[in-house]
């Protein structure tokens, strides 16, 4: 089998492609394979991360869920929580909504330094 293109023998045409591709980006190999580990694991972890928080509207507990991408999943509000003053609904999904989005960001916060402890440790 004949191979043109610089790549090592045995190399296959992904394994140039990634070369290519680390080489565009400016890092070696090894520094390009644990990017798109660390990429994949982060996207991953975040996808199925999910933050919900809840307030009472009245009696009835209205609820919001995030994923780690701070992506809405789901709102929640009760037949029961519909029939309250306009005022005291909108709080109740106020609050939801500041307790979901505010787990859900320091969700992703934690992601991102264990990432990053994660590339120190390989790095080394």
């Amino acid at each position: 089998m004949l191979r043109f293109g610089g790549g090592a023998p045995g190399a296959t045409l992904e394994d140039e492609a990634m070369e290519a591709q680390a080489k565009q980006m400016g890092m070696n190999l090894k520094e390009y394979q644990l990017a798109m580990k660390m990429r994949e694991r982060i996207a991953t972890n975040l996808g199925n991360h999910r933050s919900t928080g809840t307030a009472f509207a009245g009696a009835e507990e209205v609820s919001i869920t995030y994923d780690g991408n701070v992506k809405p999943i789901s709102v929640t509000i009760p037949e029961k929580a519909l029939t309250l003053s306009k005022e005291k609904l909108q709080d109740g999904i106020l609050t939801a909504w500041t307790g979901a989005i505010g787990e859900s960001q320091k969700a992703a916060q934690r992601e991102f330094a264990a990432m990053q402890a994660d590339i120190k440790k390989e790095i080394s």
